[in-house]
This record gives C-alpha cells, structure tokens and sequence, in this order.
C-alpha cells in the first residue's frame, strides 16, 4: 500500500511538472501557425514513420534475444516481446522508470527464468543498448561544426535576445565528449579481450590516486569508494559480454541494436519531411541524441513535456530559421504517436498474457528490494550472466 501511494505521489508530482513545461512552452505560441502547421502535414510519411516505430520494437526483441537465449534456450520471441512492450507501458505511465522492473519480473513469469536471473539479463540489455547511444552522439558531434557563434532563439526561453554560444566552447566540448565516446568503447573491447587486465589497470589508478590524497583523508576515502565503485560496474560490463557464447552471436546482437537506433533516426527524419523542415542531414542525429539523453533519466508519467523540449530545441539549434510552430508541432506529434503505439502494444501484451500493471509494478519493487538485501544477490548475478552449454535455437 505505502509503495502504490508513493508511485501516485510522484506521478501526480511528475504530471504537474511536465504540464507546467508544456504550458511553458505553449506560451506565445500562434494557435494560427501551429494550425497551419498541422494542416500541412504530408501523411505518406507519417504512416512511414509508424511503419520503422514497430520495426523498432521488433528490433529491440531481436537484440535482447541473444542475450537472454543465452540464459534460457526455450524463451520464446512472444514471450520477450511481451516483457519488454509491457516494460515500456509502465516506463510511459508510471514513475521512477519502474518500466525495467517490470519487465523482469514479466519475463520470468514467462519463461520460467529465476527473478534474479531476469534482472540481470535485462540490464545487460540496457548496456548494449548503450553502444547504439555512443554511435549516435558520435555522429552529431562530429557532423555538427558550427564555424559561428551558436543562436539559441530566444523563444524558447522566454527571452527577447537569442542566447549566444560560442563556436570555440561548442568545438571544445565535443572533442571532449568524443575522446570519451573512444575512450568507453576501447574499455567495452579491452573487456571482452581481458577483463583481468581491464580490472588491474583500474584498481592500480585509483589505488595510486588513493595514496597520493592520503594527506587529506577525505578525498582518499572518497577515491577508494569510487574506485570500488568502478571495479564493480566494470565486472558488470564484463559479465554482460561474457553471457554471449561467441563473436559472431555479439556481432549480431550488436548489429540488430545499431538497426534499432537506424530505426530511432529514421522516424525523425520521416517526422521532418512530413512537415516539410529542411535542414542539414545530421539534424536527426543532434535531435536523437539530445532525445535519448532527456529520456534516460526518471521524470514525468509519459515523458510529458521530457520528449517534447529535446526535439524542440535541437531542431531549432541546429537550423535556427525552423519556424518554432513548425519544430513543436513536430515534437507533439511525435511523443503522441510514439506514446500511443507503446500503450496500444503494451495493453495488448498485457491481455493477451492475462496480466496487470500494477500488480507487475508492486511486484518488481518487491522483488528489487529483496535482491539487494540478501548478501548472496551479487553471486547470483553473477552466476545468471554465465551462459550455460545447452544448445541455443536460432531465433
């Protein structure tokens, strides 16, 4: 009971909040021009954009499937589709990001999967799910070189002056951001080639570090925490490698996850044709990427708001003579056509597999917090991702 009246806290908070940032963005806005910017809509490509929105779908299933096979030979592609529409629901209409909780616990119901077991093969999807996000941000921060000042139009703020950013800053912090992009896939190689390697050469950093700042205990004390915490998420990474039984079965994981993010990128553009926005080819890229980032976090029942402000002003960074109606008529349209086909496939999975959110939802926080209580959590996790030696069927 204390955990469903909690969830309705946030969501009432969480919905409050992502009115107030529509209402913010709705101000000033020509009721006229958003009209005329719906009128003028070409449909061909909205129906294309629906069409690679459950190409996705089935593109994240593929994905998972090689990990999950893994673990359990029998899961059938019904029942990891089922778990992760569903997943998906609760993401669009509960709070805290409880969408990954629930698909867990709805994937071992059905198959069978120990909750421990499932917990664990659906974060190690989310970090696959990762190396689709790097390629991605890769490509917009390296296609999008402003040589001038960056215009931030005012409009989006409120604000009578455009907000100025200069080009050097911009060029800076994205060279940052891709010697990171490098850096993160170099460690993703180094551990599947030797995780002992990758392990030592951490801990012997911070254990250098540490012994360095041994003047000052605090920030000695806090070094070691992190690197705790660093030999911890890197083992993770390495289990979630290891569960594949071989190159060509990572290849393929990989591949169907590039597809998936293909499919992301695909929908923006269909999106931008249909409303007829020309602006240079990486502008789906930058809208995507600042997309994924805005989502990733927990925030507002339905992305209220959280969808609409990404798309919004990326579109009008990078092509700043985008007329504002046209950029939000975009952004509302997609959130609701992507909102509507994760709860129309969500209720469907839900019925055709006799369950219900919010039981599944009380579950998993149940669940969750058992997990992290019992000492033996991370050897279980840690047994789970292993793959086993059973045959593993084609997908």
């Amino acid at each position: 009971m204390r955990t469903r009246i909690k969830q309705t806290i946030q969501g009432a908070i969480g919905l409050a909040i992502g009115v107030f940032i529509l209402w913010w963005m709705f101000q000033g806005t020509s009721w006229a021009g958003l009209k005329r910017s719906f009128g003028e809509m070409r449909w061909g490509w909205i129906v294309l954009a629906v069409t690679f929105i459950g190409v996705s779908f089935l593109g994240r299933v593929k994905r998972w499937s090689y990990v999950v096979r893994a673990a359990e030979p029998r899961a059938s592609f019904r029942s990891m589709f089922s778990a992760t529409q569903i997943g998906f629901l609760a993401n669009f209409t509960l709070p805290a990001r409880i969408g990954e909780l629930v698909r867990a616990i709805v994937l071992a119901r059905l198959t069978g999967l120990a909750v421990a077991r499932s917990f664990a093969l659906v974060a190690l999807d989310r970090v696959n799910d990762l190396i689709g996000l790097i390629a991605v941000m890769a490509i917009a921060l390296l296609a999008y070189r402003p040589e001038k000042n960056i215009e931030i139009p005012g409009e989006l703020f409120r604000s009578d002056s455009p907000i100025l950013i200069p080009a050097s800053a911009y060029h800076t912090g994205a060279l940052g951001a891709a010697v990171f992009l490098v850096a993160v896939i170099t460690v993703f190689v180094l551990l599947y080639v030797s995780k002992k390697l990758v392990l030592r050469v951490s801990d012997g950093i911070f254990g250098f570090l540490s012994a360095r700042l041994s003047f000052f205990k605090p920030a000695a004390s806090a070094c070691g925490r992190l690197g705790g915490w660093s030999h911890h998420l890197l083992e993770q990474f390495a289990q979630g490698l290891d569960v594949f039984r071989s190159a060509p079965d990572m290849a393929k994981s990989v591949g169907y996850n590039l597809a998936t993010w293909a499919c992301f990128v695909a929908v923006l553009q269909c999106m931008l044709f249909a409303f007829g926005i020309e602006s240079p080819w990486y502008t789906v890229f930058v809208m995507q990427a600042a997309l994924a980032i805005a989502i990733s976090v927990p925030g507002t029942p339905g992305f209220v708001g959280q969808f609409q402000v990404p798309l919004v002003a990326s579109l009008k960074l990078v092509s700043p003579e985008v007329s504002y109606d046209d950029a939000l008529a975009l952004a509302i349209l997609t959130h609701a056509i992507n909102a509507g086909m994760v709860i129309v496939t969500g209720l469907g999975c839900l019925q055709l597999e006799g369950l219900h959110l919010l039981q599944l939802s009380d579950e998993g926080v149940r669940k969750k917090s058992g997990l992290h209580a019992s000492p033996e959590t991370g050897a279980v996790l840690e047994e789970d991702a292993k793959p086993k030696t059973a045959t593993r069927e084609t997908p």
